[in-house]
């Protein structure tokens, strides 16, 4: 009877929420069609897809001890890029929607399947920056790439110590020195020997994903492997 009444006040007020609080594209901030979501047409098709991730894990990573055997990587993310208007509009113009829509282009671009993976792990953020936000924008993330692949999200798997501020002005060795050891096992942290895929925004230093899987190596897994939506150059 709830989810009954839910469906039809829903069919009643949708029409005037999207007059007062429009579906707007995450990459140009144009209003979306009912067949949209999250990002236009026009801005999927000017994302730029980054290639050769198996030598972004030599370069990123190897000033780490990271135990992460691939990368699986979006878009690039430049100052004028779309992915980069996109991140913006996830993560600080409450467009959830325009994460999750990256998220099923990311997991479809890389061809990942559900037989892969038995965990996506989302990069978690800390309770007070959640309660801003009101999301975690590599949840969002994680998010499209299960509506995609199946895969299941381990949503506590993780989780952050400390409440920071933003990484985007800090230099590599600031950044570097924010995320150590800035991650502890969550109240969900997988058995052993499971195939995890870690997820996050923006891979920029390899700091945070690197802190990240160090914590989930613990777990023994058989496969640790790291997706990004956008690869900062």
């Amino acid at each position: 009877m709830i989810a009954c009444l839910r469906r039809v006040a829903y069919s009643l007020f949708s029409p005037l929420l999207s007059v007062a609080f429009p579906r707007l594209c995450g990459g140009c901030g144009r209003r979306l069609s009912s067949a949209e979501k999250g990002i236009c047409v026009g801005c999927r098709l000017r994302l730029e897809p980054f290639e050769h991730s198996n030598r972004l894990l030599r370069q990123r990573f190897s000033s780490f001890i990271s135990p992460i055997d691939s990368v699986y990587a979006g878009y690039l993310f430049t100052p004028d890029s779309v992915a980069r208007a996109i991140v913006h509009s996830l993560k600080y113009g409450h467009n959830r929607a325009a994460g999750i829509a990256l998220g099923r282009l990311v997991a479809c671009k890389e061809g990942l399947r559900k037989e892969d993976f038995d965990w996506l792990v989302p990069i978690p953020i800390h309770p007070q920056k959640l309660a801003e936000r009101g999301y975690n924008q590599a949840y969002a993330i994680a998010l499209g790439v299960h509506e995609v692949t199946g895969i299941p999200i381990a949503k506590d798997a993780l989780r952050r110590r400390q409440y920071g501020t933003s990484q985007t002005e800090k230099h590599r060795q600031e950044r570097i020195r924010a995320m150590k050891d800035a991650f502890t096992a969550g109240p969900h942290f997988p058995q052993e020997g499971l195939r995890l895929l870690l997820v996050d925004d923006v891979l920029t230093t390899g700091a945070t994903l690197s802190e990240a899987a160090v914590v989930l190596a613990k777990a023994f897994p058989k496969r640790l492997s790291v997706l990004v939506a956008a690869v900062d150059m």
